[in-house]
């Protein structure tokens, strides 16, 4: 279940939240109100109240309810946070909107790294590094065959902040896949169904660097090895266009290059009461970007397959602020 949109670089700004506490008091004997006065926690900035779509597996607001992942370190403050491990004061602890976690800030003269993710505690994308690993976490994904199961990967950091400042510490959360949905245009004369799409010959396992980029590693799928199916049996009129994905459909895919040659797309359909497919093979390659959504115009019928990119777009969200914390919907073009 997906979402998207708008045009430009890699600047992907989903969910914003602060981070905010006071010094932890030297005084053994604090307070019990005072302790929870000095707690990490995790407030929102001031965001517009507006209209949201929910998007299935994306940032909705039960999904946020959830909870996303933190990790911190805390080193000298003549360090830098590459040289210092990524989880030292904690890691891969859940955090929730609104609510004060159990640790603390500092009192001494030192620097802190904060590492968030999201989704947290999703099976196919985990921290691979070990708490003890120096500098930015490794994350690790294996998309799922099923597209439902595709989760919006994003994360963020916060490094080389000075412990002794306690005001907000913002993270701003970017896509780290690529959003690929499908419209189709009938160009014959009578009406056809859309019966399936699928995606092929693309890496679905890798690894992803906090702030850098994603390894892949692993074969290539194909349709009897961990396909990317979605059945529609969606009718398309006579030169009519329609749009297959929608709001809850849409692939979200490593980024990478898939390979000139690569058989890419495969969709079948029913025209005039018989099945056909129709198998479009890339003629180049083709850089399926990090942050951008993708959309493709099948031009079918008559038993001929056109694929055009009529939309590479920012994967850009808008903001809600909702019972109390922000949620990120996605916007369609």
């Amino acid at each position: 279940m997906k979402r998207f949109i708008n045009l430009l670089p890699v600047v992907l700004c989903s969910l914003t939240f602060t981070m905010t506490g006071c010094s932890a008091d030297a005084d053994s004997a604090m307070t019990e109100e005072r302790q929870k006065d000095n707690r990490i926690a995790f407030c929102l900035n001031d965001i517009e109240d507006v209209p949201a779509t929910t998007r299935g597996a994306q940032a909705t607001l039960s999904a946020l309810d959830a909870g996303f992942g933190v990790s911190c370190s805390v080193y000298p403050s003549s360090g830098t946070y590459t040289s210092y491990p990524c989880g030292s004061y904690f890691y891969k602890v859940q955090a929730f909107p609104g609510v004060a976690t159990d640790y603390y800030w500092p009192e001494t003269d030192s620097k802190m790294a904060f590492y968030a993710y999201y989704p947290y505690g999703n099976s196919n994308f985990t921290v691979q590094s070990a708490a003890t690993a120096n500098g930015a976490p490794t994350y690790a994904y294996t998309v799922p065959e099923a597209i439902a199961s595709q989760v919006d990967v994003m994360t963020t950091q916060v490094v080389d902040r000075l412990a002794s400042n306690h005001a907000a510490v913002p993270l701003t959360f970017s896509h780290r896949c690529t959003d690929i949905r499908f419209t189709a245009y009938n160009q014959q004369s009578d009406p056809l169904t859309v019966k399936s799409v699928a995606i092929y010959g693309v890496q679905y396992s890798g690894t992803y660097t906090n702030g850098t980029s994603w390894s892949l590693s692993g074969s290539r799928n194909s349709s009897s090895s961990h396909p990317f199916l979605l059945s529609l049996n969606t009718a398309v009129a006579s030169k009519a266009t329609v749009d297959l994905t929608g709001t809850t459909n849409h692939f979200i895919m490593l980024p990478q290059t898939v390979p000139n040659g690569t058989d890419f797309l495969v969709i079948k359909t029913e025209e005039d009461g018989e099945e056909r497919t129709y198998t479009y093979i890339l003629d180049a390659s083709y850089e399926l970007a990090m942050g951008k959504s993708v959309t493709f115009q099948l031009t079918l019928g008559n038993g001929t397959l056109t694929v055009n990119p009529i939309s590479v777009v920012d994967w850009e969200p808008i903001s809600t602020v909702t019972n109390g914390f922000s949620v990120t919907d996605w916007q369609t073009q």
